[in-house]
């Protein structure tokens, strides 16, 4: 058996009495969010896998990514989100895999396909796969792990 975690942001929520939910979801200011306003937040990755591991499974992160359509915030956003993987690795998490979300631009139920998620882009007139920036820093944090 092995615990396959999603980790994409956190929510913060406050109090809202005027509001259905009795909440709202808020950001601190000045913090760095994905095209879809989720906060980027790699230290809850790494409390998601130090917390988790207590139960003693092999833990797979089976999706992370951001919605980033310029590319300017994903190539630091998966550095700092596998240093937190390094990290709680150090700590005694046993991760023993991790998935990027996603390979490819893709169609998402709530987005369709205005969102981007990929590490390569889809020309939409001849489906072409077009690497972005964060294909080769990812290539080579892969090629530097230790086997």
């Amino acid at each position: 058996d092995v615990l396959g975690l999603n980790y994409y942001t956190r929510d913060m929520v406050r109090a809202d009495l005027g509001s259905a939910s009795l909440s709202q979801l808020t950001y601190r200011k000045g913090r760095a969010v994905s095209d879809l306003g989720w906060d980027l937040y790699p230290d809850g990755l790494y409390s998601f896998l130090t917390r988790f591991s207590a139960y003693g499974w092999p833990i797979v992160i089976t999706e992370n990514g951001l919605a980033d359509r310029s590319g300017k915030l994903r190539t630091p956003f998966l550095i700092q989100h596998l240093t937190a993987i390094e990290r709680a690795i150090r700590d005694g998490a046993d991760v023993r895999g991790y998935a990027h979300w996603s390979l490819m631009d893709n169609f998402e139920w709530a987005e369709g396909y205005d969102a981007q998620f990929g590490l390569f882009t889809i020309e939409k007139t001849t489906l072409r796969r077009v690497p972005t920036e964060s294909v080769q820093p990812f290539r080579a944090i892969g090629a530097n792990i230790p086997r």
